[in-house]
This record gives structure tokens, C-alpha cells and sequence, in this order.
């Protein structure tokens, strides 16, 4: 069971100090969340599962633009922080190690994380980034190995801070 504290929020701005909604929350793990990190483990065994426990701490929006500090969970707060502090798209085959990948399904953004480095296959490059899946723990994976990539309507988006 988690425990939600209504209203606790980190103080937290974008650069041009538009607040960006966030919810501090206690961390309780429940056997279902184990079982799920455990799954996704099992699931996925050619990502690299870190050592992080089952928590609601931070989310993967707040790992990617909090320093694992809070979970972001509304849409509007991570569209003000993309306006905000600076941040431009880039073409996958610019993508460099540092950018950022925003998942989004049918619009809504589901899922982030930071790009840690980038392996020239052939011709291609493979991906690899840092993110926080659920409830669960960190994982270094391909950018579009996850349980966030190939549903209809996903789309994955890169960005590069440039202020």
C-alpha cells in the first residue's frame, strides 16, 4: 500500500518559474509491486536491471527532470518543462548520450528517461537509455525495449537541452 500526503508537493519551477506539479509520496511496497519488478525483470533479461527497490519516491518523470527527487505525473507539467528550460527536439539519428526520450500514448506522455549512451550497430545505432518503470526499479535499456514502446498510438520523441 502507498500512502499518498494530499498537497505534498517538492517546491519545484521550471527556468521561467512556472511551478511544476509534483507529489511526494511514502513509499510502502506492496507484494504485487515485487512481483511486478520481478516480472519485468523476467520479461526483459537483456536490459540491465539496477539495484533500486520498488518505490514511489520518484517516477520516471522524476528521475528524467527531478533528479529522482519526486514523481511528476501531470502532462502539462512536462510540456511546460520542454517549453521552459530550454529543450528542442532532436531526429533519432542525432540523438546523443545526455538527450532525453519522452514516450507518449495517444497524446499523453507516459513514460521518460535520459539517454545514456548510443552503440553503432552496421549502419544503425542502438539506444540506450536510463528510466524507471512503475513502481518498480531503474533500467538501463534499449529506447525502444520497454514496457512503454511498441503500442498503437505510442509515440518516442527525443530532446536536447541547448540553454
Amino acid at each position: 500500500m502507498y500512502i499518498l500526503f494530499e498537497n505534498v508537493e517538492l517546491s519545484l519551477e521550471t527556468r521561467n518559474q512556472r511551478r511544476v506539479r509534483n507529489e511526494l509520496l511514502k513509499p510502502l511496497p506492496t507484494p504485487g509491486d515485487e512481483l511486478m519488478a520481478r516480472d519485468f525483470r523476467a520479461k526483459y533479461p537483456g536490459c540491465n536491471h539496477r539495484p533500486t527497490s520498488v518505490s514511489l519516491q520518484y517516477n520516471c518523470h522524476g528521475l528524467t527532470f527531478a533528479a529522482r527527487r519526486t514523481a511528476i505525473t501531470d502532462g502539462e507539467s512536462i510540456q511546460a518543462i520542454l517549453d521552459d528550460d530550454g529543450y528542442v527536439s532532436v531526429v533519432e539519428d542525432g540523438v546523443e548520450a545526455g538527450d532525453i526520450v519522452v514516450y507518449s500514448e495517444d497524446g499523453d506522455y507516459s513514460h521518460s528517461g535520459i539517454v545514456t549512451k548510443i552503440d553503432p550497430v552496421g549502419n544503425a545505432k542502438v539506444i540506450w537509455v536510463l528510466s524507471k518503470w512503475g513502481k518498480a526499479h531503474e533500467v538501463i535499456h534499449r529506447v525502444h525495449d520497454c514496457p512503454y514502446a511498441g503500442h498503437p498510438g505510442t509515440e518516442i520523441r527525443f530532446w536536447r537541452i541547448v540553454q
